[in-house]
């Protein structure tokens, strides 16, 4: 059939056009059946023994989430209490594993310290049973764990692998014997065979329940092994706070926060909210969303500078763990007195606690009693910390490192020289009536730092002493 030019050129116009349509049309299905795929990620219900309460915010979690229209479900670990009776585990499990089904999308968890450590505490304990109860529960809502807890499986065009942090039982990559969390041979073997098998996917993602890698010495080799490969991200919980590890040789590390256990007593910027969190993956690009679950809004995945630091404020807080014991106050007759037999005037102090940091930290400490009439009368700080430093409000700014011997994550060592002073000591009396016998006394303690953003950030600790009656024979 003989065209003319001008309906040649219709003819190759509408092809063009076809094609272009038909191109499109390929592109936007790929990338909406394949290439583009909605993760939502829960955290850690544990810490607090309260697990109705965590459950009801993971609830709240998994219907924020749900509002994202997410493909599946992530949880990175510490769903139950192991440490409570079987009979109570079971029922909790299947409590916490019903909320999850209400998702209605797939989920899959890899389990937690919480989850299979045994009640009795021992490192590398060989006491598996809570192990095998965690896999027996498990298995029913995911046959891949039927052999072993760490498994992987396809999603779209991407590969998971969940890993397994415990081939050693209470043990942690931060506390304790660090150099006994690591991943043994045997699952080593597995994941270098899984890798290779999956390496023309899309992309691997790979999640555990804890961040393994802050110890490097053990995490090198697997660290390397995904390099090799074509993993996207790792993620982690355990910490109860989300950090944003950044890009380790073309690998996103990530750590999810709290979505109803136990969190820091810390400003929201600081770790202190709980949280659930969106990942995206698309064309092979990694994005990963967290978000308040009390505002509803997207929070800031802080630096693992800025944790890392809020962490050791956190720790040297905790070193006043023996407050009440080191602060007795009694009430003998109109006044309040240390011990029985002393006249003079109650003093609180704080003794073990220094700034671990790197950074000048402003600590702040505030007296409150559920009793009006106990007051403050004096107070004071160490004569070595220059007054330019000190406020009339109980603040003052410590110089980086100030009365620390050592400290990292998991440990500070306040400098134990008897012959130091108090870092803070304020003398206690009475105005108005007399407070009855069992009276709290609490002190309020802040440290807050500027970080590398600009942002400041604030850790807090109240600790409390009660006010006790001189003993009769005292009297």
């Amino acid at each position: 059939m003989n065209y003319g030019k001008s309906s040649k050129i219709k003819i190759l116009s509408l092809l063009l056009v076809l094609m272009i349509v038909s191109s499109s049309s390929l592109i936007s299905t790929s990338a909406k059946g394949y290439d583009e795929l909605k993760i939502g990620i829960i955290g850690d219900q544990t810490g607090s023994y309260d697990l109705n309460g965590s459950y009801k915010i993971m609830s709240n979690g998994v219907s924020v989430l749900q509002n994202y229209k997410p493909d599946m479900i992530i949880h990175t670990g510490d769903l139950i209490e192991s440490s409570l009776p079987e009979d109570t585990v079971k029922q909790n499990y299947n409590e916490a594993a019903a909320i999850l089904n209400k998702s209605g999308v797939p989920w899959y968890i890899t389990p937690g310290d919480h989850d299979v450590n045994p009640p009795q505490y021992k490192q590398n304990s060989p006491d598996h049973s809570r192990e095998k109860l965690f896999q027996s529960l498990y298995k029913n809502q995911n046959p891949l764990v039927k052999n072993n807890l760490y498994y992987s499986f396809d999603k779209k065009k991407y590969h998971f692998i969940s890993l397994y942090s415990f081939d050693h039982l209470h043990v942690d990559p931060r506390w304790g014997n660090v150099f006994l969390s690591h991943i043994d041979d045997a699952q080593y073997k597995w994941l270098k065979n899984d890798l290779e098998a999956n390496k023309n996917k899309s992309g691997i993602i790979v999640f555990l329940h804890h961040p393994m890698w802050y110890n490097w010495s053990s995490w090198s080799r697997i660290h390397q092994l995904l390099r090799a490969y074509s993993v996207k991200a790792v993620i982690a919980g355990h910490f109860h706070y989300s950090q944003d590890e950044g890009m380790i040789d073309g690998i996103r590390y990530m750590v999810i926060g709290s979505t109803g256990g136990t969190i820091k007593n810390t400003s929201a910027n600081s770790g202190g909210i709980q949280q659930v969190a969106l990942m995206s993956v698309k064309n092979k690009t990694v994005t990963l969303d967290s978000i308040d679950l009390n505002t509803h809004t997207k929070a800031k995945m802080n630096t693992r500078f800025t944790m890392d630091r809020i962490q050791a404020l956190d720790v040297v807080l905790g070193n006043l763990w023996n407050f009440e014991s080191l602060n007795n106050v009694y009430l003998k007759g109109d006044k309040l007195v240390n011990s029985p037999d002393s006249s003079e005037p109650a003093k609180l102090s704080l003794k073990n606690i220094g700034n671990p940091l790197d950074l000048p930290t402003n600590i702040s400490i505030s007296l409150r009693s559920d009793s009006p009439s106990i007051k403050l009368v004096t107070e004071k700080f160490a004569d070595d910390i220059p007054k330019a430093s000190q406020s009339a409000n109980g603040t003052c700014t410590l110089e980086p490192s100030y009365r620390v011997f050592s400290s990292n994550t998991s440990t500070v060592n306040v400098n134990g020289d008897p012959s130091l002073s108090a870092l803070w000591e304020g003398t206690l009396g009475i105005e108005g009536a007399l407070p009855p016998v069992g009276s709290k006394i609490y002190l309020d303690i802040s440290m807050t730092f500027k970080s590398d953003d600009g942002e400041l950030r604030k850790v807090q600790k109240t600790v409390l002493t009660t006010l006790k009656a001189v003993p009769v024979e005292s009297k």
